[in-house]
């Protein structure tokens, strides 16, 4: 992403980023990966790099919300307000 980044800002052009994540609360049992051992990657250095990023560039986060997570929100949100 930052490639895409630097070539619109290469331009003048603020291109604006909105990450739509869960979170690392929610990532693993309500976003697996096809191929289970990936689901890893999505770490607390993950989310660090991913949160850096983000404000670096001024850009934005959205929850990828599913009912089958309801009894969890509460916890990912603490996560993520920490």
């Amino acid at each position: 992403m930052r490639n895409y980044w630097n070539k619109f800002k290469n331009y003048n052009i603020h291109l604006n980023i909105s990450a739509s994540v869960d979170g690392l609360i929610l990532d693993k049992q309500f976003r697996s990966f096809k191929d289970e051992s990936l689901n890893n990657l999505r770490n607390t250095e993950f989310y660090n790099k991913l949160i850096s990023f983000i404000t670096e560039i001024k850009g934005g986060f959205h929850p990828m919300i599913c009912a089958q997570s309801v009894d969890e929100w509460i916890e990912n949100y603490k996560w993520w307000d920490s």
